[in-house]
């Protein structure tokens, strides 16, 4: 699924710091290293829907530089669930004995590989275990391939090879049982205590090429690769425990019979666990405050939306047709838009566009936009959806507004649309609420962020949320003079001001949050540099 980054009013602001661009938002801010893409939003409203911001915390691992064709597989099987297709599994860094090798699958599809990870805060461990069972068809050998270290280095290396199949299973089975306490075939049940846990890998061919081009850290580049569906979700509902520890003291004993911080911890290291990262030799840190917890919510959040975006990149490699069609062709079609139109730069259209991205930009922090592309969108059925949710709405306005996100995201963003964050995730992971988007008259005004801001919002009979800031649109214009289609839409008519509403809090510029995704429509997509 699709979780959106917070649909950010008419000013949008970025900073840069230390060579990394960082998006300032009324939830928290974010390293990025590339922010190229910008959406403007035609909004309506109602009361359901917080769009989140989604920048990565911990950035995803570098690309293994070797990597075996699991030959003779019929089906992929992961949990390592069962899929159709024969899955490309990558030979791990470490193993060094050549030949002809590929990890090993089983006729049920079943893959001998295996990334565990153990955490635990107190003690400053934070270890990883690879385990790989190898043939190697041109020697006519099977190798029990390990390395194990901390999470972020290569660790040390120990390979077995044995002259049957059976033998090196034996070896695999036994190795994996005495670090997690389970046998292999039940290596989808609950983790033992003080035990290493197994992390779901996802297998499908690696399209990320640009996200790894920017990342120089990784979440967990002991080798863990890409991170599988129910992984991601079982770290949400991590989170989502930590999330009600952190709001609710009393819940430790309650709930555990234990002291707060000891029950904090011991979650903090399951999630660790679950989802590996790079701490170097620093102690992992507590997640024991709502900063820590919405920049872990963040991680996932993009992580999430990367695992979409290669899902769709994929999801006809394998088809009759593949071969026939360009593999540009093949990802544009996969998004299943009705239009994705560049703009001529000579039209009226072009240029408001451009002028509302260069009068919204943080001129006081020095940014310049360097405006490369627009395309109009238009996603099907998006827009009779959104005539439709807001025909009974009284008083409403529809805005023309920013939603800023990575380039990984717009894959799933342009797939499916804006969506709302998942029942697992913690709501004080968001600055607003579970969700982000816009707006509606009249708007329940606060002047900070508000985790409980959708539930506050509804008590007052309002449809959205609007953070004050400390800047906002000196007036407002029909959007009409974009496009005749966006008549009745506003848009902001010139450079930001002074808000005189603003006192106190911490939002540079106004945001604005809805609560159903219903009520969004996207119209553009831009290609910025900065």
């Amino acid at each position: 699924m699709q979780y959106p980054n917070v649909m950010r009013s008419p000013t949008i602001a970025t900073i840069q710091a230390a060579g990394a661009y960082e998006i300032i938002s009324p939830i928290w801010t974010v390293p990025c290293r590339q922010f190229d893409r910008e959406v403007l939003v035609d909004l309506g409203i109602r009361p359901d829907v917080t769009l989140r911001t989604s920048q990565l915390a911990v950035m995803p691992p570098k690309k293994r530089t070797r990597s075996g064709n699991a030959g003779g597989a019929k089906k992929q099987k992961t949990a390592q669930g069962a899929k159709t297709s024969q899955p490309t599994v990558p030979i791990d860094e470490g193993f060094k004995e050549g030949g002809d090798a590929h990890v090993h699958i089983d006729d049920d599809g079943t893959i001998w590989d295996a990334s565990l990870n153990l955490s635990n805060v107190s003690g400053n461990n934070n270890k990883f275990y690879m385990l790989q069972l190898l043939d190697d068809d041109e020697n006519n050998t099977y190798h029990a391939h390990n390395r194990w270290g901390r999470v972020g280095e290569t660790g040390q290396v120990k390979t077995m090879s044995f002259n049957n199949l059976e033998s090196a299973k034996v070896e695999y089975d036994k190795k994996f049982k005495s670090k997690t306490g389970l046998k292999w075939e039940d290596r989808g049940q609950e983790p033992k205590d003080k035990k290493y846990t197994f992390v779901e890998r996802s297998y499908d061919d690696d399209d990320d090429k640009g996200a790894d081009a920017e990342s120089d850290e990784g979440y967990g580049s002991s080798g863990s690769g890409k991170l599988g569906k129910s992984t991601l979700q079982k770290g949400f509902e991590q989170l989502k425990e930590l999330s009600s520890l952190i709001k609710h003291p009393s819940l430790a004993k309650n709930k555990y019979n234990r002291d707060r911080e000891e029950v904090i911890e011991e979650w903090t290291n399951k999630y660790y666990s679950t989802i590996p990262h790079v701490f170097g030799r620093d102690r992992p840190p507590l997640i024991d405050n709502d900063d820590l917890l919405r920049r872990e919510v963040a991680m996932l959040d993009t992580l999430t939306d990367m695992e979409v975006a290669n899902t769709i990149m994929n999801s006809n490699s394998k088809s009759k047709d593949a071969a026939s069609v360009h593999k540009l062709d093949a990802h544009f079609q996969n998004l299943k838009l009705n239009e994705l139109a560049p703009l001529d730069h000579s039209t009226q259209e072009y240029k408001e566009i451009q002028n509302y991205l260069i009068d919204s930009s943080a001129q006081q922090h020095g940014l310049r936009y360097r405006l490369q592309d627009i395309f109009r969108v238009e996603r099907p059925g998006e827009n009779e959806r959104f005539e439709k949710s807001t025909k009974t709405i009284k008083d409403s306005r529809r805005l023309l507004l920013w939603h800023g996100s990575r380039t990984t995201n717009f894959g799933g963003i342009l797939s499916q649309g804006l969506r709302i964050a998942p029942p697992e995730a913690p709501v004080n992971g968001y600055a607003f609420g579970k969700v982000e988007a816009e707006l509606s008259n009249p708007m329940y005004e606060i002047k900070s962020g508000d985790c409980e801001a959708a539930e506050k919002a509804k008590k007052k009979n309002c449809i959205a949320t609007k953070g004050v800031g400390r800047t906002g649109p000196a007036s407002w214009k029909d959007a009409s003079c974009v496009n005749k289609q966006l008549k009745g839409v506003m848009m902001p008519d010139g450079k930001p001001v002074d808000s005189k509403d603003h006192s106190g809090g911490y939002l540079m510029f106004n945001e604005y949050i809805s609560y159903n995704v219903e009520h969004l429509k996207i119209r553009y997509l831009l290609k910025v540099a900065m």
